[in-house]
């Protein structure tokens, strides 16, 4: 999924401009403590991510209109942790690993500490691939299933895990994996 002009003025990225003046695509910037994108045609700029934001999760797709243009293009992995409550309102995302072109080393009580911490009853984990590729690896699909299984003990509801590529986006639980248990709530719900 590629960001073009008018989704991006959707997304309200730069809602102070007129798309009839934009010219091109936002340009990210990495030289900034967070990831921020630039008009190209005016020079504003906005910070990218969940920090200091209020939005809520009604889908993957939420997830991913924020956070592609922030991950897609690294080259190495990252994993953030977005905390959410209970009205899965966003109250903040924490860069859990920082890896290397192909490989984020995890211990599983670490996706956790920042929940635990500000009382989130809810996260979803969000990663990227460099290749630029979003399928789910082997290694991707167990570090799922481990991290639910640590949330139901520490009963934080796991909600899902994205995995962004390029310019796309995978949500491991629209590929059929079980999150949570049966009437646990779902995003949106």
């Amino acid at each position: 999924m590629a960001l073009d002009v008018g989704q991006v003025a959707e997304l309200g990225l730069f809602d102070r401009l007129s798309v009839r003046n934009v010219t091109g695509p936002p340009r990210l910037i990495r030289e900034t403590p967070e990831p921020t994108a630039e008009c190209p045609s005016c020079g504003a700029r906005m910070t990218l991510g969940a920090e200091g934001s209020t939005w809520t999760v009604h889908s993957p797709r939420d997830v991913a209109d924020r956070l592609v243009l922030q991950l897609g293009g690294l080259e190495r992995e990252e994993l953030l942790v977005l905390l959410l409550n209970t009205r899965n309102v966003v109250m903040g995302q924490t860069t859990v690993y920082l890896g290397n072109v192909s490989l984020t080393l995890v211990r599983i009580g670490e996706l956790f500490t920042a929940a635990v911490r500000r009382g989130a009853p809810r996260i979803l984990l969000v990663h990227n691939h460099p290749s630029g590729d979003p399928t789910p690896s082997a290694d991707d699909l167990a570090l799922t299933a481990n991290a639910i299984a640590a949330g139901r003990l520490l009963d934080i509801e796991v909600l899902d895990h994205i995995v962004v590529g390029r310019n796309s986006w995978v949500s491991v639980r629209d590929r059929g994996v079980t999150f949570g248990c049966p009437g646990a709530h779902q995003p949106g719900s």
